[in-house]
Parts: C-alpha cells; structure tokens; sequence
C-alpha cells in the first residue's frame, strides 16, 4: 500500500509538469505537417472511409448506417492504440528525462495517456456532426460516455504503464504489441457488430477486455440505449485490474528502470 501512495503521491507532485508535457505534446504532435491539427480529425476519418469501402461494398457486412457505427467504435479505439503504442515508447526513448532530469518513470506514460484521452476529446465533435449526417440522433444515453470516459482511462493508464516497464526489459515487444494490437482490433466488435458473432465463439470476444468497452460507446451512441449493466461492470473490473497490476508491476521494478533505459 506503501508503494501505491507514493506513486500516486509522484503524480500529484509533478502535476503541473504533467500538463505542460501534455500541452508540449499535442503541440508538437502534427508539428511540421501541412494540415497540422487537422490530422486529429482526418486520421479517424480516413481509417472509417477504408473501413466501409472494404466491409460494406466488398465483403458486404448489411447493416444500415454502418459508417455512422464504424466510427463509433473507431473513435475510442483510436484512444486505445495510442496509448499502448506511445506508452511503450514513453520510458525508452525519453530515458534522459528520467537519467538526467531525475523526473519519475510513471509521469511518462501518464503523459501519453492523457494527451491521447484529450485528443479524444477534441474529436469527440466530429463523432456526434457525423452520426447527425446519417440521421442518427443519440438522446440521454449520450451521457453514459462520461461513465465510459473514466473507465476507459484508468484501464489504459493501467496499460500503459505495463506496456511501458516491460518494454525496458524486453525490447521485442516495441515489434510485438503493434501486431497485438491489431490482433485485438479484429477480435473486437468495432468493424462488426457483436450480434454478428456465432454464440459458440461470443464467450472468446467477451474475454477481451475492450469488447464491453466499445459494445457500450456503441450503445449509447448509435442503438441510443443504455449499455447493459453488465458490460459497465465487467469494464470497470477489468479497469481496477489492469490498473492495480499496472501500479503494482511499475513500482516493483521502478529503481531498476533508469539504469535499463
């Protein structure tokens, strides 16, 4: 419990570097490019018109709106990725802020993960301007979002910060989790509907822990009902869990971490 207060005692020291990292952070994101921040929005965009091209004219998932419910599996997926993606990169190759600034480990990944839930937040727009394209009008069950936004970081800031240590010790996995997570992607119901998965095999889909996720962005979003109590409660425990063994495996490792990087 000891290790636990500090981490999070770290944390709250170093709040005000936090946020100028994640400021430095999105700033410096599209620095250079010609569209700049405009990418926040054309990234999503262009995965969801490669999507429906592929499932809707040539493997032919029949599903009326299906571009207005790919994006709504996208969008938090897109949080997703990030944040393991930059994540695992955040200690490894921003050792010498750790070596030479002395700043602790954890402030890294935590950076990356709030800059990627405040960049998820800016296309959080551009999500409801395209449902309100297709016609689809969400009601109140649009505020369950909040629920799922406070899940989906502590289970990512849980992720993070394994995928963070571990890739210290094992370099492999900077070449492993990117294939992971693409696995991961087709075995969640972002580019199909749950519904369209055989009984037999939706045990296997519901083992991993973002399908209850992005099955109730889904809900609230595009069918406009609230995400069963279930798939909240079975997030939020995967959430706790991958939070507490994400702490748990940071600090148990942490005095190692500065002489590895």
């Amino acid at each position: 419990m000891k290790k636990f207060y500090y981490h999070f005692l770290d944390l709250y020291r170093h709040r005000f570097l936090i946020w100028q990292l994640v400021l430095r952070d999105i700033r410096a994101r599209y620095r250079g490019s010609f569209f700049g921040f405009l990418w926040t929005f054309m990234n999503p965009l262009i995965q969801m018109l490669i999507y429906t091209l592929v499932f809707s004219f040539y493997m032919r998932i029949n599903m009326e709106k299906y571009p207005a419910f790919l994006f709504c599996g996208l969008i938090p997926w897109t949080w997703v990725s990030s944040s393991v993606e930059r994540g695992m990169h955040s200690i490894v190759h921003s050792g010498s802020l750790v070596t030479k600034a002395m700043l602790p480990p954890h402030v890294l990944p935590t950076t990356m993960n709030l800059s990627n839930f405040v960049n998820f937040i800016f296309t959080l727009p551009l999500l409801i301007l395209f449902l309100l394209l297709f016609k689809v009008y969400p009601g109140l069950t649009i505020f369950f979002i909040v629920i799922l936004f406070v899940i989906q970081f502590i289970m990512l800031q849980g992720v993070s910060l394994i995928v963070a240590t571990l890739t210290v010790y094992f370099r492999d996995l900077l070449h492993v989790i990117p294939n992971l997570l693409l696995f991961i992607f087709f075995g969640t119901p972002i580019i199909y509907p749950l519904s369209m998965v055989p009984e037999k095999f939706r045990i296997f889909v519901l083992l991993n822990p973002f399908t209850p996720l992005i099955a109730s962005y889904q809900n609230s979003l595009f069918f406009k009902n609230p995400p069963p109590l279930f798939y909240l409660l079975y997030s939020a425990l995967w959430a706790i869990f991958l939070f507490i063994l994400g702490v748990y495996l940071f600090e148990k490792f942490r005095d190692e971490l500065p002489e590895l990087i």
